[in-house]
């Protein structure tokens, strides 16, 4: 059975609301905020009922098919396989260079495609600094006006795509012996794994906190022990890796 969630929208605000917990847009300043149900009610607005586009099975037979694709991987990234060919290294690097651009962009393209589904449009696709790493991101304010499912959903379409992807490079590496295909799905196993924990910002820390129905704060101080904890750990670890890659220059 669909989920039945509340709704509201006018030329200038949009509001959405899912277990007495609502969220204001305001169109014209582009910023969104939360609002009590004792507030709505004073607004003497009329809510909606909008019901969710994905099922309850619907919802964990994907999230059970990206358990079984995350299992394959982690196949991939542990399993010896002989690499079949000669496999250099300028070999390597050349491929590698240009599976990470395919790569990236069809993993952008998983939450894109997912966002677009509940009826959203993305804000900005751009290029940053995750710490000291430099990623590709997809901006999606309206995130925040879908629900806890739909959130989860979006944030694992960008996982889902790389799965598939991978996967069947892999497959494709075995079926044609192909050493340098096999060779770059064990080179991106790794970053797909590390991309699917709670680590700087990835799709897993996402996914983590539309689980727990929490909202990042822009400044440290304000968010909860639970963020505060994994923030602080992904600062260490950053540290950490800086200082080893500095020593074994």
């Amino acid at each position: 059975m669909k989920k039945t969630l509340k709704t509201f929208n006018s030329f200038r605000y949009e509001v959405f609301g899912e277990n007495d917990a609502y969220v204001v847009k305001d169109k014209e300043k582009h910023k969104f905020y939360t609002i009590s149900p004792k507030e709505i009610n004073e607004l003497n607005i009329e809510l909606l009922e909008r019901e969710e586009k994905v099922s309850t099975i619907g919802f964990y037979v994907f999230i059970l098919f990206i358990f079984f694709l995350e299992l394959v991987n982690l196949y991939i990234a542990v399993s010896d396989i002989k690499l079949y060919g000669s496999v250099t290294k300028e070999n390597f690097i050349s491929f590698l260079v240009l599976y990470l651009l395919i790569f990236i962009v069809f993993h952008e393209l998983g939450h894109i495609v997912c966002f677009k589904y509940f009826g959203r449009k993305i804000d900005k696709v751009g290029f940053k600094f995750n710490y000291v790493f430099p990623s590709f991101f997809v901006r999606m304010n309206d995130t925040y006006l879908l629900s806890k499912k739909e959130k989860i959903i979006v944030h694992l379409g960008g996982l889902l795509f790389s799965l598939l992807m991978n996967n069947i490079l892999f497959c494709v590496g075995l079926i044609f012996t192909n050493g340098v295909l096999i060779s770059l799905a064990k080179y991106m196993s790794i970053d797909i794994i590390v991309n699917s924990i709670p680590m700087m910002n990835s799709d897993g820390y996402k996914v983590i906190l539309a689980v727990r129905e929490v909202v990042e704060k822009k400044l440290f101080i304000e968010n909860n022990k639970f963020i505060k904890t994994i923030k602080l750990i992904n600062i260490i670890f950053v540290i950490v890796y800086t200082l080893w890659f500095i020593w074994s220059l």
